[in-house]
């Protein structure tokens, strides 16, 4: 419904969003873990060659890399550890996966939902960092992360 608006503005309201549903799943690590922020990158070299006889251009299309970063603060004993044995074991970076599944949007129906799921693959964990404050005095740790493919569904 469009308003009328005091500074003469034609505004129409477009909808309302609310990510509730969203969730991290760290293969067993779920509740408990605290995560706080997640960040997931995941591209692919290209390069564009030219025809020296023409006027054609190519696509090589090289190796595609993805990074995750993850802050959270330390919170129930055993949890931070068990996560960083668990992805910073090169040996089992096989069967490492974590998972970013949501959904955004107020609506009744699933047509009114915006939902998203994706995995990442092989994950290693690459650097670790920590930092804590003096007016909250929470433990913060920084997680650096490396994967080798990404479903997206």
């Amino acid at each position: 419904m469009a308003v009328r608006d005091v500074f003469n503005r034609s505004t129409t309201f477009g909808g309302a969003l609310s990510a509730d549903g969203t969730r991290v799943l760290f293969d067993e690590f779920t509740a408990g873990f605290l995560a706080q922020q997640l960040g997931l990158g995941y591209q692919q070299r290209v390069s564009r060659i030219y025809e020296l006889a023409g006027d054609t251009q190519y696509f090589v299309v090289g190796r595609p890399e993805g990074q995750l970063t993850m802050g959270k603060v330390v919170g129930p004993k055993g949890a931070s550890e068990a996560f960083i044995y668990k992805f910073g074991d090169a040996c089992k970076a096989e069967n490492n996966t974590i998972q970013l599944q949501g959904q955004a949007g107020c609506g009744a129906t699933a047509a009114a939902v915006s939902q998203f799921k994706y995995t990442a693959f092989n994950v290693i964990l690459q650097n670790v960092g920590m930092n804590v404050r003096a007016e909250d005095m929470l433990i913060q740790q920084q997680f650096a992360m490396m994967f080798v493919g990404l479903e997206a569904a």
